[in-house]
């Protein structure tokens, strides 16, 4: 009987010729779409006429590949840090849109001897032991130290300390006791044209030249520093008048002849112009109206907005906080001036009578801390907004103000019958103070993002156009092949293999 020879096959054929079969079917579709594609190059790495020409190309195609790669990730970089750009949007935009500015005032001098007297011969006044009056009057002199500490004149500023230990009394409430205040020294106030009274036009505050006054200034309260966000939105104000029709105006006396120390060097009140909600610190604009003459400032208004595209990205991309976002009101300003406190607190253990910030755990720095401020203030006044120990970061929105100013003298009652000037002849070198805005125009800017979703899009069309010559229909073409042809392919090759049996 004849046996039937049955040849051995491997085992791994089955498995061998099926992964040939799926690549091959790959390779086919590859070069159906090399044929086809509008992506320039990839024809040519199947259409070979030397064995060298399909690897040259095949070379050619990979390094325009990463580049434009490369490229199209630097593109998606700068689209990723949002640079922004600020643009004049008008230079005609109405004034009477334009929030008035806060007006400080503050007074040169800090004490009078005539109000030191007063307190002195007070019953309810103690005095140190062993310290002859006159020597305490001599000691007052040195009370500028409170707002420019240093280590001079240690035995008057001893003798300070004792006088406020014995009656129980903070830095500023002694100034209020010695010093002028608004009353005193703001004879006339006119707003609008219309005379009212001072008392309701200037609220106190307290600055780093003393104790001021201050118009439209939503953290003018000397008893209670804190912000009120829900008033400060009810006090906005806004004027239609400009030029020669002032918006404020105020009569003040100098109180030269009385003077026993002063907070500035030169005779006069010191102005501080600056946004409502700033602190009149070191972003105030400050000037000085003289004693004899009259002043009268104009002010132009700035105001930048921001587009939708930049609110919508992250604080971290966009580099600016939104005010309404944050309670109380975000300013930078005030965010460097805290910051300085700040290091100024945890050194010398105290904070000064003018701070923004009122810390609970912290106690009023007092004359027998002078030396550590005199020490520090220098340093911390030297930090930068952006440094690490305060990063502060500007609004994204804001309104800032110009100011420029013209001082002659005070002659006005010669020739001016107005009301406002018939106090001038009884006050010995008065001075007027006239605050108004420039022009019934102001420049509106906005601040836009440079890289958005549209520039990013024609960018990598470019880089992709230039380097591969493809576009969006070549996306299409290589969903189509490589999405559609090629699973149909296999799929078809799979129902097409028949089981065989030997």
């Amino acid at each position: 009987m004849n046996r039937i020879k049955i040849s051995r096959v491997p085992q791994d054929l089955p498995a061998r010729s099926k992964r040939i079969g799926y690549w091959q079917i790959l390779v086919d579709v590859y070069n159906e779409f090399a044929a086809e594609t509008s992506i320039h190059g990839l024809k040519y790495t199947t259409q070979r006429k030397l064995k060298t020409d399909g690897f040259i190309w095949l070379t050619i195609v990979s390094i325009s590949i990463v580049c434009a790669g490369l490229l199209s990730s630097r593109f998606y970089e700068r689209h990723h840090a949002a640079s922004m750009r600020t643009t004049v949007v008008s230079t005609q935009h109405p004034a009477w849109d334009l929030q008035l500015p806060a007006v400080t005032l503050c007074h040169g001098t800090m004490a009078t001897r005539q109000k030191l007297e007063s307190y002195l011969n007070s019953h309810e006044t103690l005095k140190p032991k062993d310290v002859p009056r006159e020597e305490l009057i001599n000691a007052v002199r040195q009370v500028r130290k409170a707002i420019e500490p240093s280590n001079t004149f240690p035995r008057e500023l001893e003798v300070m300390q004792e006088l406020l230990n014995s009656n129980a009394l903070q830095i500023h409430e002694f100034l209020e006791k010695v010093g002028p205040n608004c009353s005193e020294y703001l004879i006339v106030c006119k707003r609008a044209n219309r005379e009212v009274p001072c008392k309701s036009l200037m609220s106190p505050s307290l600055t780093p030249y003393g104790l001021c006054c201050s118009f439209n200034y939503h953290h003018a309260s000397s008893a209670r520093r804190r912000f009120a966000a829900e008033e400060s939105k009810d006090q906005e104000h806004h004027s239609v008048t400009y030029g020669a029709r002032f918006l404020l105006s105020f009569l003040m006396n100098p109180l030269q002849e009385d003077r026993l120390s002063s907070a500035f060097y030169g005779d006069g009140i010191k102005v501080l112009i600056h946004e409502p909600l700033n602190y009149p610190g070191p972003a105030a604009l400050e000037f000085v109206a003289p004693s004899g003459h009259e002043t009268i400032a104009s002010v132009n208004g700035n105001r930048l907005t921001s587009s939708s595209e930049v609110l919508s990205i992250g604080q971290d991309v966009r580099r600016c906080v939104i005010v309404d976002e944050s309670s109380p009101p975000y300013r930078k300003s005030n965010c460097y001036v805290s910051c300085r406190e700040r290091i100024i607190r945890n050194i010398c253990r105290c904070q000064t009578f003018y701070s923004l910030t009122n810390e609970r755990d912290f106690k009023f720095c007092n004359f027998s801390h002078m030396i550590c401020l005199s020490k520090n203030m220098i340093g911390s006044s030297s930090l930068k907004p952006s440094d690490p120990e305060c990063r502060c970061i500007p609004e994204c929105e804001e309104t800032s103000y110009s100011v420029e100013t013209t001082t002659i003298p005070l002659n006005a009652p010669e020739f001016a019958p107005s009301p406002f000037y018939k106090d001038v002849n009884r006050i010995p070198n008065a001075t007027a103070l006239h605050i108004t805005l420039a022009s019934q125009v102001m420049t509106l800017q906005r601040r836009d993002v440079v890289q958005s979703w549209i520039n990013l899009l024609s960018s990598l069309g470019g880089v992709f156009s230039l380097f591969l010559g493809c576009s969006f229909i070549s996306l299409v073409e290589i969903l189509y092949f490589f999405c559609i042809c090629l699973p149909n392919k296999l799929r078809m090759r799979r129902n097409r293999n028949p089981t065989t049996k030997r």
